[in-house]
């Protein structure tokens, strides 16, 4: 948070939104005057120019109404610019060659050196994605630098065509991002298939070595999940242990649809045919069950440290309060409060969406993974809503948990994947199951969540695949529950 006289000016001025973009790089009142005369600095801090604008205006009205005002010195002032310019230079070895080049003599070679450096630092203030606003400003400090260089069209032209060297510098930082993301996406894409190779190989070859008449007879067991009726318990964990094989091909080869096996949908302990598929994927597993007591019984400590993360969720904090104030049942209460809060504690950085990068705000993250609804008579909604979203992100809906009541009173829980909907009655049912989709069905992490999923496969299951990307803060989330 922003010192208090900060917060203070913010909040008079209607800005008070920007109050921790100061305070990530430590800026407090004091600092107001200074980065008003250095624009290049508050561009860093405030990379929207409609929020440095107005934070402008706001400290020069400010300024102009005090007793003791002093008259704020243009921004374009060439005292003030020059020595922007100079900070944009002395980032790197070619900005340091340009700044002693440009003392002697300004013309076209000093311009194509200077446009990619600082084109460089816009860039990245901008992450990546450059306005015509911005190219404007670049433009304006150039010129105010070198009073000589009027012909803007030099530097920049807008329009459907943009031309001049800053727009070419643009380009070619443009290009080489590509060309590099294309390199990251190749390796990430033979990372998820060297994942999973092992299995899809094991899978394809328990298919193809099984004879003909094998392969007719899981595909008949299939057919049989399809026909036997749902209080006939025996005969559906005989059916889907003798369907397996081609259910593995089938999620392997990317075949598999949900809608074959609607026996998920409808029998009462579809939530042991899942376990079944995951106990033959990996035999014996710990069970989540031995490990919830200790993570209940730290996550009071824990809580507390990491507190400042979740200050803003105010009916969350005094219910965990009031649950975890004394020694803290195990029970079905506990349980949820602790997996709810998860996805704040682990809020993921940033994410992709349709081609940008983006950091995803914490409801964002917790409702990928878990989200509460009154009744369950708004349950269709939430999910249709929910599937809405994610079209218009341009993104597809992982499998999340529903809890049903009030953030004091759970009564039920639903898993939702695809069009599969299966209740549960205990948060840690619930968690189990939703964990246990991913790994069986061969699904993505939501993006949002994440490193909620890699905490609980690493913590509760005790999996770890060689191409995961753990988070620092989730190796540091389980250090501080195993250490005493």
């Amino acid at each position: 948070m922003a010192d208090e006289a900060a917060v203070e000016f913010l909040r008079k001025y209607n800005l008070e939104r920007l109050a921790e973009c100061f305070a990530k790089v430590g800026a407090n009142r004091d600092h107001f005057r200074y980065l008003r005369n250095n624009l290049v600095e508050l561009m860093l801090i405030l990379p929207v120019l409609d929020d440095r604008a107005k934070f402008v205006e706001a400290f020069d009205s400010e300024e102009a109404s005090a007793s003791d005002a002093i008259e704020a010195p243009s921004p374009s002032a060439p005292l003030t610019v020059r020595a922007n310019l100079e900070t944009i230079c002395q980032m790197n070895d070619e900005g340091k060659k340009f700044w002693r080049q440009a003392q002697v003599k300004f013309g076209k070679p000093e311009r194509e050196m200077l446009a990619p450096i600082i084109t460089a630092y816009f860039y990245k203030i901008a992450s990546g994605s450059i306005n015509q606003q911005m190219f404007n400003e670049m433009f304006e400090i150039i010129r105010s630098q070198f009073p000589s260089e009027t012909n803007k069209h030099i530097w920049y032209v807008g329009g459907n065509h943009p031309q001049g060297f800053l727009y070419e510098s643009y380009r070619r930082l443009q290009t080489k991002a590509k060309q590099t993301g294309n390199k990251n996406q190749k390796k990430k894409k033979v990372a998820n298939v060297l994942k999973h190779d092992a299995r899809k190989t094991e899978a394809n070859k328990t298919w193809h070595d099984l004879s003909e008449e094998e392969k007719d007879a899981c595909s008949s067991a299939k057919l049989m999940l399809s026909t036997i009726p749902y209080n006939e318990i025996a005969e559906i964990f005989e059916s889907w242990d003798a369907s397996y094989p081609i259910r593995r091909f089938e999620i392997m080869s990317g075949n598999f649809k949900i809608e074959d096996y609607n026996v998920l949908n409808n029998f009462t302990k579809a939530h042991d045919l899942i376990t079944k598929d995951f106990t033959r994927l990996h035999g014996k597993m710990s069970n989540i069950a031995a490990k919830i007591p200790v993570f209940v019984k730290k996550f009071n400590k824990i809580f507390h440290d990491y507190r400042k993360l979740i200050k803003d969720d105010t009916e969350l904090c005094d219910e965990i309060i009031k649950t975890f104030s004394h020694d803290p049942p195990v029970n079905d209460h506990s349980i949820f409060l602790v997996f709810y809060t998860l996805p704040l504690l682990l809020r993921e950085n940033f994410v992709y969406r349709g081609g940008k990068r983006m950091r995803p705000t914490l409801f964002m993250s917790r409702n990928a993974y878990m989200t509460i609804i009154p009744t369950e008579a708004t349950l269709t909604e939430t999910i249709e809503t929910t599937r809405k979203k994610a079209q218009d992100r341009q993104t597809t809906v992982q499998p999340f948990i529903v809890a049903v009541g009030s953030i004091e009173n759970i009564k039920k829980y639903f898993v939702v994947f695809d069009d599969l909907l299966l209740p549960c009655s205990r948060a840690i049912e619930a968690v189990d199951i939703h964990y246990k989709l991913h790994d069986v069905f061969n699904l993505l992490y939501a993006a949002e969540c994440q490193t909620v999923l890699h905490f609980t496969q690493k913590f509760f299951y005790g999996q770890q695949y060689e191409e995961d990307s753990i988070r620092p803060h989730v190796e540091e989330l389980i250090s501080d529950i195993l250490n005493p």
